[in-house]
């Protein structure tokens, strides 16, 4: 009886720890929800934030750069595909970073607190980012990217975060007319 009772509380504790994320081997990799098309988001009237850093990280299935503000109210933004990184506005040298397909980002208002330096990855499309242009109100970064696929971007809070998740290649993809939280490219989503 003792064995029937403990091996009882073993297969409970084990569905437990599977249910919560425990030491199930990871599922297929979800679609991707995202598009190519540029996004645009506009805020004349938001006061000019700050972009205090900005942060990469490696998911199952997609690439992430999160930009992070000082205040709440998240600037205006353009997130679009480009064909060469550009130039620097400070000095007018070639932007530099890894890649071979460029996503460029631009915040406006916003002004930065970043310096101007740039990191290298070696994530399965993400390569680099680096801020090339940060003057009167405009704050620019260039993504350098292994190959070109779909991007999303989400807004999130606490703390305030534009976030661009870029699809590893290979990933199944979802398109933004399937799901109704997708506006303009834009992902609605909240913590």
């Amino acid at each position: 009886m003792k064995r029937a009772g403990l091996l009882s509380l073993f297969v409970a504790l084990t569905a437990c720890s599977t249910i919560n994320g425990g030491s199930q081997q990871p599922g297929p990799i979800p679609p991707f929800e995202g598009s190519m098309s540029p996004v645009r988001v506009n805020r004349p009237n938001v006061v000019p934030n700050v972009l205090a850093e900005h942060h990469v990280d490696q998911r199952r299935g997609f690439d992430r750069v999160e930009f992070e503000f000082e205040r709440r109210a998240l600037p205006g933004y353009t997130v679009r595909y480009v064909s060469d990184p550009g130039r620097i506005c400070r000095t007018g040298q070639r932007t530099e970073v890894r890649g071979t397909r460029f996503i460029q980002v631009v915040f406006e208002p916003t002004d930065s607190d970043v310096p101007d330096t740039w990191q290298s990855t070696n994530f399965t499309n993400l390569r680099g980012v680096r801020q090339t242009c940060a003057r009167a109100g405009e704050v620019t970064y260039i993504i350098g990217l292994a190959n070109r696929e779909p991007f999303r971007v989400i807004e999130l809070q606490n703390p305030p975060r534009v976030v661009i998740d870029v699809a590893h290649p290979g990933v199944e993809r979802v398109s933004d007319a399937e799901h109704p939280w997708i506006v303009d490219g834009v992902t609605l989503a909240k913590e």
